[in-house]
């Protein structure tokens, strides 16, 4: 079955939400550009709606770590399947 047909239920975004993302002010979003990919940082609240098409696979985001300090990186959490879209 594809990634994009997947049903994501509340149930899904909940555990996902509860097991990977640790601040709810900020999230990362890949970027691609030719043979380049990157992330960029999102400064707002990460919705249901982008989680459900993460687990579909429609983008690939990633969390912050939960400390605001400047050392702070980010965690990917991929469940991307298929070839990047670059």
């Amino acid at each position: 079955m594809p990634m994009s047909t997947l049903r994501i239920t509340d149930r899904h975004i909940k555990f996902f939400r509860r097991l990977f993302v640790c601040r709810e002010d900020r999230y990362a979003l890949q970027w691609c550009r030719e043979a380049s990919t990157g992330y960029r940082a999102v400064e707002e609240a990460i919705t249901d709606e982008i989680i459900a098409r993460h687990l579909r696979g429609g983008l690939t985001s990633a969390a912050t770590a939960p400390s605001p300090a400047p050392r702070s990186g980010w965690r990917l959490i991929s469940t991307v399947w298929t070839s990047p879209r670059c």
